[in-house]
C-alpha cells in the first residue's frame, strides 16, 4: 500500500520504497540525496503500523546518526554548507518522543539536550521568544530576507515565518503532553513565544481594506491562469510574480504587513514575497495541530489563540472552497503534489474539536481520491489522530476506507471507491455511497 510521508511530502510503497530513504545508516531526502530528518516523524508511524521492529530501529538510529559529530545537533545543506532548519529537528524531536514513549529510545539526558539546542535557536525580544525558521535568521543579512518591516522590529533579521513558529510551540505542547519530562518543563519557552505570536499577529492586524481587496483580486487572476501553458497566461503570470509580488507587494508589505487576509487566506511571513501558496495549507495545519494539542488549556492566551485559529481555519478552508485556490489546488493535486493531503488532517482535528461543515466531506473526499493517505488518517498520531480501536484498525490496510474515531461514540467515514460499502461496528451497520464521507454514532 502507498502512503504519503509528510516532510518531503513523496509517496512510499511499503515494504518496496523504504529504502529510499536511508543511505547506509543515515536518513535522507529521498528528492535530493541530503541528510534530513522531516520525514522521521512519518517514517516512525508507519513503521509502528507495520510492526516493523527492523525498520523502527532503522529510524531511530538514522536520527542519531545524523547528528553532527562537533556540534551534537543536526544541520543541513539547504542553502549553504551547514544551516540548521528547525523545521526538520522539530520532527525529529517529536519522533524521539514517540520512540521514547514506546520503549524504542532511551537515552532522556540526550533527549534533554536537542530539546534545549533547538529552543535556542529564537529572536529574543523584550522578555519573548520568536523560533526561527532556520539558523541564517540570526544573522543580520540574512539571504533570504527580502523587506525589513517599516514600523515593528525593523533592526533583527526574523522574517516572522509563522508555521515554523507553530510548530516549534507544537512540539513543546506535544512533549507536555506526553509528560516525559516533569510538569511544568519549557513554561516559559511556550509563554514567551505566545506573546511573541500575539503581539506579531496584532502588529499584522491593522492592513486597510483596499489593500485586502486588491490582493484578493490579483491572486484570484494568479490562480486561474497558474496552470495555463499559452503564451497570454505564461505573461500574465510573469507580470503578477515580478510586478505585483516582488515589487509592488513587497513595498505594501513593509508598511502593512498581514497574516490574516479578509477573504480567508493566509500568509506565511511577514517579509518575503509572498509566492509560496501551498504555505496557506501549511498554516492551516499547524494551527489546527495547536488547537488540538492545546484542547486542554481553558484559560489565557493559548485558549484565546485556540478561538482565534478555528474561526481562521474554517475560514481558509472556505477560501479554498470559494476562491480561485480551488483551481489550484485541484491542479496541484493532479499533479501529484502530495503536500496537500494535510488538508484532510485539518479537517479531522476540526471534526475532533466539534467543528462540522459540510464542505468538510466532499473536500476531504476530493483529495483522498488523488493522494495517498498520511499516516496520521490510519494510525494513531498524539498530533492529529489520538484516539485508536479496533474499528479503525480494521481498514488500516483499506486503500479505498478511511475510518477515524473523532469522540468516544462518533468515527469519520470516507469510501473513496466506485461502489458503495458496508461498515460494520459491534451494535451497528453503516451503509456509505461511493465517494462519500459521513460521520457515524455507534450505540453504546
Amino acid at each position: 500500500m502507498e502512503y504519503t510521508i509528510l516532510g518531503s511530502c513523496t509517496k512510499l510503497l511499503y515494504p518496496q520504497g523504504t529504502p529510499e530513504f536511508f543511505e547506509g545508516e543515515n536518513l535522507i531526502d529521498p528528492r535530493n540525496g541530503s541528510l534530513m530528518e522531516m520525514d522521521a516523524y512519518s517514517l516512525l508511524l508507519l513503521f509502528m503500523l507495520k510492526e516493523d521492529r527492523a525498520n523502527i530501529t532503522k529510524v531511530v538510529s538514522g536520527l542519531l546518526k545524523n547528528l553532527n559529530k562537533e556540534s551534537n545537533f543536526w544541520e543541513h545543506s539547504v542553502w549553504t554548507e551547514n544551516e540548521i532548519h528547525l523545521r526538520f529537528t522539530s520532527s525529529a524531536l517529536r519522533t524521539l518522543v514517540i520512540a521514547y514513549k514506546n520503549k524504542f529510545f532511551d537515552d532522556l539526558e540526550l533527549l534533554l539536550q536537542l530539546f534545549n539546542t533547538h529552543l535556542s535557536y529564537v529572536d529574543r525580544q523584550d522578555g519573548m521568544v520568536w523560533f526561527l525558521h532556520d539558523s541564517l535568521e540570526l544573522e543580520k543579512e540574512h539571504l533570504g530576507r527580502n523587506i525589513k518591516l517599516k514600523k515593528w522590529r525593523n533592526d533583527i533579521s526574523n522574517m516572522f515565518v509563522l508555521n515554523t513558529h507553530l510548530d516549534t510551540i507544537n512540539t513543546i505542547l506535544h512533549l507536555q503532553n506526553e509528560k516525559i519530562f516533569e510538569e511544568g518543563r519549557f513554561n516559559e519557552h511556550l509563554s514567551q513565544g505566545i506573546r511573541y505570536l500575539e503581539e506579531s499577529l496584532e502588529h499584522a492586524s491593522n492592513s486597510p481594506e483596499w489593500f485586502h481587496s486588491m490582493d484578493h483580486s490579483v491572486r484570484e487572476i494568479y490562480f486561474k491562469v497558474h496552470h495555463k501553458r499559452n503564451v497570454l497566461a505564461k505573461l500574465l503570470k510573469k507580470l503578477i510574480s515580478i510586478g505585483y509580488f516582488s515589487i509592488l507587494r513587497l513595498r505594501l508589505k513593509n508598511s502593512f504587513p498581514t497574516y490574516f487576509f479578509k477573504d480567508g487566506y493566509i500568509e506565511r511571513d511577514l517579509c518575503l514575497t509572498g509566492k509560496s501558496f501551498e504555505y496557506h495549507v501549511v498554516n492551516l495545519w499547524d494551527m489546527a495541530k495547536f488547537c488540538l494539542l492545546s484542547k486542554n488549556k481553558k484559560e489565557g492566551s493559548i485558549a484565546s489563540l485556540r478561538t482565534l485559529f478555528i474561526e481562521k481555519i474554517v475560514s481558509g478552508i472556505s477560501y479554498i472552497e470559494n476562491s480561485n485556490y480551488k483551481l489550484f489546488l485541484q491542479h496541484e493535486l493532479n499533479d501529484a503534489k502530495n503536500g496537500y493531503i494535510e488538508l484532510c488532517e485539518v479537517i479531522i482535528v476540526l471534526l475532533q474539536l466539534g467543528i462540522r461543515e459540510k464542505q468538510f466531506f466532499s473536500l476531504y473526499v476530493n483529495i483522498r481520491k488523488k493522494l495517498p493517505p498520511s499516516l496520521s488518517l490510519k494510525f494513531q498520531d498524539p498530533l492529529i489522530n489520538p484516539s485508536f480501536d479496533s474499528y479503525t484498525l480494521k481498514y488500516q490496510d483499506d486503500e479505498g476506507i478511511d475510518v477515524v474515531k473523532i469522540s468516544a461514540m462518533e468515527y469519520f467515514i470516507a469510501n473513496l471507491k466506485t461502489n458503495s460499502e458496508l461498515i460494520e461496528f459491534e451494535n451497528s451497520k453503516v451503509s456509505i455511497g461511493q465517494s462519500r464521507a459521513l460521520i457515524h454514532i455507534i450505540e453504546p
